[in-house]
Formats: structure tokens, C-alpha cells, sequence
């Protein structure tokens, strides 16, 4: 059958006809396909079945003369007819769901493989498609460069065996697109992304890097060809041909051969046939277009045949379909394919995004239209025609480039982060409504925005103060809290560190903007919207509670039990989860609970020199005042006074997340903005305690249990001691003092003798200067002390504890002091009587002190 026809003038073979009629009839049943899904599938294994494999490698291995005029076009005619068949066979293989199909396929090139033994040319059908491939492009290269002509029929036979061998090609690479059967097929680079993944994977791979290698030059040092086969040098039936190629090495060849198709000059027609195909409205070309410079454009080099340019080019092209609007009258089929092409658009900026070399081309023409299709996609109602992937992809694409600081500058000019803060927002609504997020969407966001406002020059066009996007960064903060607080994935952890960088970055701003005075910090308008901002988002707030009581272990110490493993009291747990501990650096802390302190206390400071509603709102959920309706009243003063607690005491330590790093900042925190903290933490517990404290049935006043073993467990006492010379903070901490110790004396005296701090500061509040502006008078701040004092010596208390710390000389002398202050003083008839009570009980703990031998027996 193979043998040269005696009829025909062209040495064609007598089996040309057979050939042609098989390859006419598959290649329509391919591309017209109505039947049962197995109908494709019968049809190739009635094919294997006849033994086509070992037909069609005689077919393409027979001898013919390339350079006779006259008995070449026959055999080529015949070649191409083999060609299209096998560009069937192995095409619709691929189409077969159930790999029946492929497996029959190979086995059959194998077994046709195995019997001969061949030790020249090509060893099976693959190699024999290829090698005709190779010789059809070399023939094509010489007629169209050196001006060879052979006539008009031999150019015709000549351009169809090219066609056909590259459909053949591109079949065994992987394409499962009929010839001519792409009209209104979308290309999607991320179904590209999902190679076939069978036994023959590899095989298909090494099929790709041979083709590559045949397309890419043309003979060992040829120019490529694949560029001139894009243009049509080859014939137009060549252009399609070689783009289903290009298409399938792109999707099955490994990134070598997509960085040598790039090389090729293969993107200077591909970046035509973009712009062209657009305005023809060929989806099937555009589409692959944009798919090869989604694949081939990162490894495209500054200087290289254009391809730089090139890209450019197909930049602008993708940024004209995002600008794209939709049309209200256009059919829901329409509006999804437009809006699938916007996210093949992104998705090809985003791998571009890669290649340095292309960051001003995007920075410059597609940013703009990025932000823009952002902005459209959080519009109301978008939400189910933008895809959340589409989106990531965006973010990805501006994450790369916006690290060049003209470039986050350019970004930030342009408003990304309004949209950045519409998408966190919308992500912080689902999760309120239980629903599931884009986690990966929203932590993109929270990146870009990062790289944004880390810079001063690009963080004053952000506008982080002005809108909704610093709230959103403080709810998605929030949200991201969890109960295993040191057990986190890497996602949320990036979150949290990034998220709380950027809110001590706005602080910075307020800062900054104010010349760094604390005073003028404070009425500052930057201070009242970051305010506004926490206050809006009480889970925040309360997650900032609950991160900073986990310093207590969420214990404390019950007073009364002597049983040291049943003495512990579980602290309420109303603030809900802690914020995660990320154990690395956050804004200049070692951690992000140290980060978050600095926050909460920031936010403090703001909440109480600032007078409006969103202070008051602050307060209410940091002191849970805004749950007594759902929960119960006294455990929401338990978990409030247990935080006022350890927020004092560590105020006490000077915890390294309140204290600024400036002299000048440490020097309005001693003076200004920790006073003002502590206030309104004393006030809060003097109202809990006021609260939790009840009169019994015999008259007796009682402390709450829970209460009483927290003013012992934080020793409450002395962190009232250690403020009272702030004269704001006076009346506060004597009111507490007072309330503690005659609502249960028995349980607290003890505490004003447990350091030698406390015991000093008790001396030195005695004989505190009667001319100390407060409210109340010295006078009565000192009767108390004085029968606190005298209550500690009549029960030896106080002479234990002078000796204990060595301060007896110093109790001696406060006390006579203070003896001689009360009888220098002039007084009426009442104020005499209670200032000789007053000496006298002075006068009775003076006598206690003497009366004891010192340890050194003196």
C-alpha cells in the first residue's frame, strides 16, 4: 500500500486516498462530536485495533526525495495525511475520561516500538512525527529564505505537511483541541496549571523538550522558527498550528522550555496576536495568547529580540480589559466570560509580576487599572461575579512590584488602599456571620497594605486614619484571635504580626504629625480617628484584654484556702480568645503580645484625655461594661477588676510594651500618660469593689470572695501606696485603701507590711504636706493611717515587719514626725478633739515601736 501509485505523477502512495479519507473522517467526528461520550473512544480503538500505529510509521518513515520537483509532493501529501490522523489519535486519547483510551494508545506505539530493531532514524511513531516535522520546517525555511521554488504544487504539498505536522506535534504533547475546532474555546491558564498526571506523564515531557528544540531553530544552528510559523511565513494554516503547539509545551514542557520559547522572539507575535485577536473578538486566540505570555513572560531578558518590549505591549492590552465595563443588558453568560478574561488578565500580570524587568511596565500602565478592578470587585453586589482567587492573584501581582519604593509610592497614589480595606472589611462580615473567608485573600491584603504604609512618603497617601481601613485591620486582627494562643498556623501569624505593625505605623503617623508632644498628641485629630478606629471593634478591645491577662494564667490565688493545690480561682473568661503569639519581632517588640500591649495602652492613654462617645465605648467593652446584659453582672466586675489588676501592676513594673523607647516619651509616660491610665483602672476597681462588697445579715460588711483574693493576690495596697504622691491619683487610691480595709480589715491590714516599699510609703503618706491639693483633706487621709497603724501594732503585725526590713529607725521617726505636726497645729474645738485622738493613737504606735528590743538588742 505504501508503494508509489502508477496513476498518479507525484509518486504519491496507493494508500494515499485511504489516508486521507480515515483522517478526513476522524478529524470531523473529533471536532463534530454529538454522539455518546464513548463514541470518540470507539473509534480510536477500532483505529488501534487495525494496526494505524504500524501503517502510519511506514507512512512517515518511506523513502522520499525532498529536493525532486516532481516525486516529492506525493509523499508529502501522504505525511500529512498520516500526520492528521495521528494528530487524532493521540488528541482524542486525551479526551477520554477514563485513560482507557491513552493506555491503549501507548501500549500500541510500544508494541510497534518493540518489533523491529532499529539502529538508525526513528525508533517509534513519536520520534517518526517529530523527525517529518523537523525536515518539513527545514524544507519550508529553504524555500522561504533561499528563494528555492520547486512550483506551485510542491509549495502547496509542502505548507500542508507542515500545518499537519505541527497539529501532530501538538497532540503529543498534550493539546486535546480539535484542529479548527478552538472557535469560542477559552484558554484558562490555571486549567494549564492542572497537568494530566498519568503513567505517561514523562513521555509527554520528553515529547515537548524534542519539539521545542525542532520549532525553536531551525536545523543545529539555524533562527528560530516558531515566530515566523506565528506570522504566517508557513502558510496561514501554520499560525493556529504552531499556537496549539506553543500552547501545549507551555502547559506539559518544563519551565527550561518555557524560558527558551520566550527566547525565541516567540512573544513578539504573540503580543500582535493578542492585540489583534482582541479587537476581532476571537476568544480562542486571545485567550492562548495571553496564556503563553502568562507562561513565557517571566523569563523574557532587557535586550533580547524584543520580548521585553514585547510584554509590554501585552501588558497594556490585558489593562484594557480590565477597564472594561460590563454591560447591564448583557447576558449572565456574558458577564461571566468578560469577567473571566479580567482573571486570565490577572492572572498573567501576576506571573509577569515576577520578572523584574517588567515592574515599571506594571507600575506604570496596569496598576492603575488593578486598583480600579479592585474597587469595582468590592462593590456591592460583585461579590459573586469576582472570584476571590482573581482577586488573590491582584494582590500577588502588586505584593511583588510595590517592594521598589517609587513603585509602593505609585500605589499608594493611585488608592489601593481604600479597596485593600473594602476587602478586609467584607472578609470581617462573613466571619461575623459564621460563613467560611478567602484566608489567603485576606492576609495578601494585609501584606500589600504593610508594604504600603511602611514607608512614610507612600503611608501619608494611604489616608490609614481617614476611612474604614484601619478599623478593618483591627477586626481581621480580632478575628484571627484563638484560644490556643501559642499554637497557630503560618497564615494567621502573619496576620497578626503584620496587622499590629500596621497599627503601631498609624500611631507613628499621629505621632509624627503632632512633633512627637505628648500633649499635643493627645487633642490631635489623628489621635481621635485611630481612637474611633479600636473603639469601633469591641472584639478587638477585648481580645487586646484577653491577651494581656494571660499574664495571670487566667488564675489567681484564693485568699482563705490554706490547701496549696486547691487555692487557685479560675479568672472569668468573658473577653473571649487572646490574640496569637507570633515569637518574633513585631514593631521593634520581641512578640506580638508585647506589640499588642503597646496598643491596648496607646489606646488607653487616648480613651481617657479624649472626651467623646467612642472613648466611652472603649471603656465599655475593655471593662465589659457592654456585656451586663448577656452576662452576669458580677463575674463581668470579676474579669474587669482582674484586668485593671494586672494592667496596674504592670504599669507598676514599667512592662515593656507600655514604656516608650524616646527619653522624651519615657518622660511624659512617668508623667502624663500613666497617671492618666492608672486613674481610670483605680476608679474601675473602687466601683467593682463597691459592687462586689455586701452588707450580711448581722450588719457586717462583706468582700466578695473572688474580689478579696484578688486585692490579696495583687497586692493592691501597695499599688495604691506606690501612686498616692501623683496628687490626681490621691483621693483615688486613699479611697480604695479605705473602702478594702473597712470592708474586711482582718484579710488586707497585713498587705501594708508585706515590702518594705509598702511600709515606707505608708510613713510617708502620714506625713504628707497639709498644704496637698485634693479633694478630700490630708487631715482625714492621715486619722486613717493613723488607726491602720495602730490596728498593725496592737496585732504586732507592724513591729515584725519594721524589724524584718530593717526600717525601725525610719518607723521612729515618721511617727514622731508626725506627732509633732498635730501639736503645732492650730485647730477649732472639734478639730482639736480628733487631732488629740489622732496624736494619741500616734502616740500608742510610737510607744508599740520603742517598747520592742531591735534585733540588735538596742
Amino acid at each position: 500500500m505504501t508503494s508509489p501509485s502508477t496513476l498518479r505523477g507525484d509518486a504519491a502512495p496507493r494508500c494515499l486516498g485511504m489516508l486521507e479519507a480515515a483522517s478526513s473522517v476522524l478529524t470531523f467526528t473529533w471536532q463534530h462530536n454529538s454522539g455518546a461520550s464513548s463514541e470518540l473512544l470507539d473509534r480510536l480503538i477500532e483505529a488501534l485495533d487495525a494496526g494505524a500505529i504500524t501503517y502510519l510509521f511506514r507512512v512517515l518513515t518511506s523513502k522520499m526525495d525532498w529536493d525532486s520537483r516532481d516525486k516529492s509532493s506525493g509523499g508529502m501529501k501522504a505525511r500529512s495525511a498520516a500526520c492528521q490522523l495521528l494528530c487524532c489519535l493521540f488528541g482524542i486519547s486525551l479526551t477520554d475520561e477514563t485513560a482507557i483510551g491513552m493506555r491503549r494508545l501507548m501500549d500500541a506505539c510500544d508494541a510497534d516500538q518493540a518489533q523491529r530493531r532499529v539502529k538508525k532514524g526513528p525508533r517509534n511513531i513519536m520520534e517518526a512525527a517529530l523527525t517529518v516535522l523537523q525536515n518539513a520546517l527545514t524544507q519550508a525555511h529553504k524555500m522561504l529564505v533561499g528563494g528555492v521554488s520547486r512550483g506551485p504544487h510542491y509549495q502547496a504539498a509542502l505548507l500542508d505537511l507542515v500545518e499537519s505536522s505541527l497539529l501532530a506535534a501538538g497532540s503529543m504533547c498534550g493539546s486535546s483541541i480539535a484542529p479548527g475546532g478552538g472557535d469560542g474555546t477559552m484558554i484558562k491558564g490555571d486549567a494549564m496549571l492542572a497537568m494530566r498526571a498519568d503513567e505517561f506523564e514523562s513521555r509527554r515531557k520528553e515529547v515537548c523538550k524534542v519539539a521545542c528544540e525542532v520549532v525553536i531553530r531551525g536545523g543545529r544552528n539555524g533562527p528560530a522558527l516558531l515566530p515566523t510559523l506565528l506570522v504566517g511565513g508557513f502558510g496561514e494554516g501554520s499560525v493556529t498550528a504552531s499556537l496549539r503547539l506553543a500552547l501545549a509545551i507551555a502547559q506539559n514542557g518544563s519551565e527550561e522550555q518555557h524560558s527558551k520559547l520566550a527566547l525565541s522572539g516567540l512573544l513578539v507575535p504573540v503580543s500582535d496576536l493578542l492585540k489583534a485577536s482582541l479587537g476581532r473578538g476571537d476568544l480562542y486566540k486571545f485567550s492562548a495568547a495571553l496564556a503563553l505570555v502568562r507562561f513565557c513572560g517571566p523569563y523574557v531578558a532587557a535586550g533580547t529580540n524584543g520580548g521585553v518590549q514585547s510584554v509590554r505591549d501585552a501588558i497594556k492590552v490585558a489593562t484594557n480589559v480590565l477597564t472594561l465595563p460590563i454591560n447591564p443588558s448583557a447576558s449572565v453568560e456574558q458577564i461571566e466570560t468578560q469577567e473571566s478574561l479580567k482573571s486570565e488578565c490577572i492572572s498573567a500580570l501576576e506571573s509577569l509580576s515576577k520578572n523584574a524587568a517588567l515592574w515599571s511596565a506594571i507600575s506604570t500602565d496596569a496598576l492603575p487599572s488593578i486598583v480600579a478592578y479592585l474597587h469595582s470587585s468590592c462593590e456591592p453586589g460583585s461579590g459573586g461575579i469576582s472570584l476571590p482567587e482573581t482577586r488573590s492573584s491582584a494582590l500577588r501581582a502588586v505584593l511583588q512590584i510595590v517592594q521598589v519604593p517609587s513603585h509602593a509610592l505609585a500605589a499608594a497614589d493611585a488608592g489601593l488602599a481604600e479597596p485593600l480595606g473594602r476587602m478586609l472589611k467584607g472578609n470581617n462580615a462573613l466571619r461575623a456571620r459564621g460563613q467560611e473567608v478567602d484566608e489567603v485573600m485576606q492576609v495578601l491584603a494585609v501584606e500589600v497594605l504593610h508594604v504600603l504604609v511602611a514607608r512614610p512618603e507612600s503611608r501619608r497617601l494611604c489616608g490609614l486614619l481617614q476611612g474604614d481601613t484601619l478599623r478593618a485591620v483591627c477586626a481581621a486582627i480580632a478575628y484571627s484571635a484563638s484560644e490556643q494562643a501559642s499554637f497557630h498556623s503560618d497564615t494567621m501569624a502573619n496576620l497578626v504580626v503584620l496587622g499590629l505593625e500596621i497599627l503601631h505605623f498609624a500611631l507613628g503617623e499621629v505621632e509624627a504629625a503632632a512633633g512627637g508632644d505628648t500633649a499635643l498628641v493627645l487633642q490631635s485629630a489623628g489621635a481621635i480617628a485611630f481612637l474611633d478606629a479600636v473603639a469601633s471593634e469591641a472584639r478587638f478591645i477585648r481580645s487586646l484584654c484577653s491577651t494581656l491577662l494571660l499574664k495571670t494564667d487566667m488564675k489567681i490565688k484564693c485568699h482563705e484556702s490554706e490547701n496549696e493545690s486547691d487555692s487557685m480561682l479560675d479568672v472569668p473568661r468573658l473577653y473571649g480568645a487572646p490574640l496569637l503569639l507570633v515569637k518574633e519581632k513585631c514593631a521593634g517588640f520581641e512578640n506580638t503580645h508585647d506589640a499588642a500591649a503597646a496598643v491596648l495602652f496607646a489606646s488607653s492613654v487616648f480613651a481617657c484625655a479624649i472626651e467623646s462617645h467612642k472613648s466611652k465605648a472603649f471603656w465599655e467593652h475593655a471593662l465589659l461594661q457592654d456585656l451586663h446584659k448577656i452576662q452576669e453582672v458580677s463575674e463581668c466586675l470579676r474579669a474587669s477588676s482582674t484586668l485593671c489588676a494586672i494592667y496596674l501592676r504592670l504599669l507598676t513594673e514599667d512592662y515593656v510594651g507600655f514604656v516608650p523607647r524616646s527619653e522624651r516619651g519615657r518622660q511624659d509616660y512617668d508623667g502624663l500618660t500613666r497617671p492618666l491610665v492608672r486613674y481610670r483602672l483605680l476608679e474601675a476597681m473602687k466601683t467593682s469593689l463597691d459592687e462586689l462588697t455586701t452588707e450580711s445579715v448581722l450588719g457586717h460588711t462583706e468582700i466578695d470572695v473572688y474580689m478579696l483574693s484578688l486585692l490579696v493576690h495583687f497586692n493592691v495596697p501597695h499599688i495604691c501606696l506606690s501612686v498616692w504622691k501623683d496628687p490626681a491619683l490621691l483621693e483615688l487610691s486613699y479611697g480604695l485603701i479605705k473602702a478594702m480595709v473597712e470592708a474586711d480589715p482582718d484579710e488586707v491590714l497585713h498587705l501594708f507590711v508585706e515590702s518594705k516599699e509598702a511600709i515606707m510609703s505608708l510613713f510617708d503618706l502620714l506625713n504628707l504636706d497639709q498644704s496637698t491639693e485634693a479633694l478630700i483633706k490630708v487631715s482625714e487621709i492621715q486619722r486613717f493611717l493613723a488607726t491602720t497603724l495602730e490596728k498593725l501594732a496592737q496585732s504586732g503585725m507592724l513591729t515584725d515587719a519594721v524589724e524584718k526590713f530593717g526600717v525601725r529607725s525610719s518607723a521612729i521617726a515618721a511617727l514622731a514626725a508626725a506627732c509633732l505636726s498635730e501639736e503645732e497645729q492650730s485647730a477649732d474645738d472639734d478639730e482639736e478633739l480628733t487631732s488629740n485622738k489622732l496624736a494619741s493613737g500616734l502616740m500608742q504606735t510610737l510607744v508599740e515601736l520603742c517598747a520592742v528590743e531591735s534585733k540588735d538588742g538596742k
